[in-house]
């Protein structure tokens, strides 16, 4: 991983100390990113957690971390759509 590969997931660690941060070498420079147990209570969504998974390409940070993902299930308690 570079090192500002590197230093953005130390970043987000430091920003989200009580979730789980998984990182996985992509062999290229950068990583495949995913933080877990993301608390949901009180939100506009059924679930109480859930986790968000991305990949920081070796470009960062001239390129952007795009796009997220969430867990599969992940639903409104209003029972609309997710949207883009």
């Amino acid at each position: 991983m570079t090192p500002e590969v590197q230093e953005a997931i130390k970043e987000i660690s430091e920003a989200y100390p009580d979730c789980r941060i998984d990182s996985v070498d992509d062999g290229e420079g950068g990583a495949v990113v995913t933080v877990q147990d993301i608390p949901l209570d009180g939100s506009l969504y059924v679930q109480t957690h859930t986790w968000v998974g991305f990949h920081i390409t070796h470009t960062y940070p001239y390129a952007d971390v795009y796009p997220h993902f969430v867990r599969h299930d992940l639903s409104r308690r209003d029972g609309k759509a997710l949207v883009p």
